[in-house]
């Protein structure tokens, strides 16, 4: 039900998912999981991005007018001072950068540089170098984004490759910018059979919301009341279990072996691990536990590898990516006996996975 009243109940599932998982990661001590999504209804994507971000500790909204990392500026008196940029502003919260299609190549790569390296680093014009110091500071805020492909530039000798999940050329969508994000959440499927689902569904939201007449029904968890709840959750401190810690490590070390020839550009960034242990963390602070258990990687693993498979086309572990839950959807299915049955059956095809692909190696096992 979160964000039901920006789009209805079941759309845009995952994406809601994942910005849930960041919210409960925003922390002052450090970076929390950054969330890219890619699809062509940017207009929903960007309101889904705006609507969490008022759940966040502090939440930036990064505007073409401001820089987004720092810079520095000199003074007629002479003295140089420095410019916070809207990622650094957001400082143990949420910084929105928008829709990173149409953000400028420098801008970019910026920002893919600050979220590999966690360090903001303060840019200086050239005058200024010989007298500023270089300044650097911690990244303590989690990047929320989403990514239109098409709106790149086709090339005229048509060898940009195509994206095996969206069908149209991916542009500057590279491999760098798909890793430095946490989470990279496809928002549509190859033959669009969930969207057109999805589409009625906003369809009918948007016009029932249009009239007069209607009532908008009042929400399972008022908003403060979820305020109060995530702010709960990002004070838990939480421990990994043996058992969690053998999953993440032992799914990371048999997809790099399997995806380390780049088949299709799909090879797995050395940030996964990283992201898995922040999904896995989140997974468990949202349910108010202090200890990551099996579980909870499990669900990790099926969010990373769902978006390896939008991403490359095919999974590792036979996952279809389901951006949006299918219509008349029963709650026993979506969080009753049946997906803990489906949960359960995940967990022994993740496990025999790990023992077929990395059995010769003592560590991981």
């Amino acid at each position: 039900m979160f964000a039901a009243s920006v789009t209805p109940a079941g759309t845009f599932h995952t994406f809601k998912l994942a910005l849930l998982l960041s919210l409960a990661s925003c922390s002052s001590n450090k970076a929390g999981l950054a969330v890219l999504g890619v699809g062509s209804n940017t207009t929903l994507l960007l309101r889904l991005l705006w609507y969490s971000a008022r759940y966040a500790p502090h939440a930036v909204t990064h505007s073409s007018l401001n820089a987004v990392t720092a810079a520095c500026t000199k003074d007629p008196d002479g003295i140089v001072w420095v410019q916070g940029g809207s990622l650094l502003l957001a400082h143990g919260g949420v910084c929105v950068l928008g829709d990173f299609s149409k953000f400028k190549k420098e801008s970019r790569q910026s920002v893919c540089r600050v979220l590999e390296s966690g360090v903001v680093q303060v840019e200086c014009a050239t005058r200024l170098r010989q007298h500023t110091p270089t300044l650097k500071y911690p990244l303590r805020a989690a990047a929320w984004a989403c990514y239109d492909p098409a709106h790149t530039r086709t090339s005229t000798t048509n060898t940009n490759p195509l994206d095996n999940f969206l069908h149209v050329p991916l542009g500057d969508l590279t491999k760098s910018i798909t890793d430095v994000f946490g989470l990279v959440v496809y928002a549509e499927t190859p033959a669009g059979e969930c969207e057109s689902e999805a589409e009625e569904v906003i369809t009918l939201h948007t016009l029932l919301e249009a009239t007069t007449q209607y009532s908008p029904p009042k929400p399972l968890l008022p908003p403060d009341q979820l305020t109060q709840y995530l702010c709960m959750v990002r004070g838990l401190q939480v421990e990994f279990s043996v058992c969690a810690e053998k999953l993440i490590r032992g799914y990371y070390v048999a997809t790099r072996r399997l995806r380390g020839d780049c088949v299709q550009g799909s090879s797995v960034p050395v940030t996964a691990i990283h992201t898995l242990t922040q999904v896995a963390a989140s997974h468990a602070r949202l349910a108010l536990r202090s200890t990551v258990e099996g579980w909870d990687a499990v669900a990790a693993v099926l969010l990373c590898e769902e978006a390896l498979a939008a991403h490359s086309g095919y999974s590792l572990l036979q996952i279809q990516p389901t951006p949006h839950l299918p219509l008349h959807t029963d709650l026993h299915t979506l969080v009753g006996r049946k997906n803990d049955e489906r949960m359960v059956n995940f967990q022994r095809t993740l496990e025999e996975f790990i023992e077929t692909h990395t059995g010769d190696i003592p560590t991981v096992t």
